[in-house]
Parts: structure tokens; C-alpha cells; sequence
């Protein structure tokens, strides 16, 4: 009797963990379904608002005269949205723009990190953002336009922006479902795509 006592008493508790391990699993199909829907409208609305071509994963096609593709990609369990728009760049420009550290990391730690930091001579932007720029003027002709450091300064913090030879790209660790949000991005990227096609050298 005892020994069938355990067998009972085993059966009801890992019965019950069973249990509860295929109720996990089902709230997180029913999250991700969710969460595909949720994409899937954004993409959408985003495609009807900019005539991009909405795909499974995202967006993609021509906007602004540039090649776009706007998707998600994971790493280590984070998602992060990816925007990748074309330019020619014959100029071979090399331009990134990324957060300041806080923290432990000093200066001199940051620019072991990163090349020289461009100051532009505006003080929030110089404040909250590490700038690479090669060459350092075409920095200055970026952030000559008030429009593009305001979008930038508006735009959801965490985010980095990378030129190099002809491909821009934008990354944010975050999942962005609002539609205002993404063509705002988007309007972003494709300003800095036409300060490229401008730059005088």
C-alpha cells in the first residue's frame, strides 16, 4: 500500500505540473498569435500609407527614391525592428550614430569603443549621442537641417543609425506596432538616405 500510495501521490503532482507546464504553452501561442496580428496590421497600415509592399515579416520596396526593406530579426530571445534602406554613397562616407554610455564607461573608455566623437555644436545632441563621421563634415552637412535633429531627438531612444558604402541601416531593440511611429522612422532614414545623395564631398 505504501508503495502505491507514491505512485498516486506522484502521478497527481506531476499530473498537475503537466498541467500547468500545456497552459504555459498555450497562453504563449495565444501571445504570439497575437503578436503576429499585431505586426501584420502595422505592416499594413504602414504599406498603405507609403506604397511599400507589405510582407509576412515586414515591409519592403521603394520609398523616397531609395530601395527600403523593414523587417524584425531576433538575437539571444530580443527582438530588434531592422530598417535597411540603399544609397549609392560613390563618396564612401561612414557615419554612426549611437547612444552615450552611462555609467562605469568614461570617455576614454567610450572612444576605445568607438572612433573619434564628432561634436556638431548642438548641446542635447552632443549629449546624448556618440557621432562618427568619415569624413567629420558630413556630419556637419547632416545635422544642418533643425528638422533632422528634431526627428532624431523625438524619435524612441536606444536606437542606432549606421552608413557603410551603400548600405544604411537603422536598429532599435523594441517592438514598434504603431504605424505613426514607423513611417516617422522611416521619414527619418530616408532624410539622412537624401543628405547622402547631396553631400557635396
Amino acid at each position: 500500500m505504501p508503495a502505491l500510495s507514491s505512485t498516486l501521490v506522484a502521478l497527481i503532482v506531476f499530473g498537475g505540473f503537466g498541467l500547468v507546464i500545456a497552459v504555459l504553452v498555450v497562453v504563449g501561442l495565444v501571445a504570439a498569435y497575437r503578436f503576429s496580428q499585431n505586426n501584420a496590421a502595422a505592416w499594413r497600415e504602414l504599406a498603405a500609407r507609403t506604397g511599400l509592399t507589405a510582407q509576412r515579416y515586414g515591409v519592403d520596396g521603394n520609398y523616397r527614391d531609395h530601395p527600403v526593406s523593414l523587417s524584425y530579426y531576433g538575437n539571444r530571445g530580443r527582438s530588434y525592428l531592422h530598417l535597411v534602406i540603399t544609397v549609392k554613397n560613390p563618396r564612401g562616407i561612414f557615419f554612426e550614430l549611437s547612444r552615450q554610455y552611462e555609467g562605469a564607461l568614461d570617455s576614454k573608455l567610450q572612444a576605445g569603443l568607438h572612433g573619434p566623437d564628432v561634436r556638431i555644436g548642438d548641446d542635447e545632441l552632443d549629449g546624448r549621442f556618440i557621432i562618427e563621421s568619415r569624413p567629420e563634415s558630413f556630419a556637419q552637412h547632416l545635422f544642418n537641417s533643425l528638422d533632422l535633429r528634431q526627428k532624431i531627438l523625438q524619435a524612441r531612444q536606444g536606437f542606432r543609425i549606421e552608413l557603410e558604402e551603400g548600405r544604411l541601416s537603422f536598429v532599435l531593440q523594441a517592438i514598434v506596432t504603431d504605424p505613426d511611429e514607423l513611417v516617422a522612422i522611416l521619414n527619418l532614414m530616408s532624410d539622412i538616405a537624401q543628405a547622402v545623395d547631396t553631400f557635396p564631398g
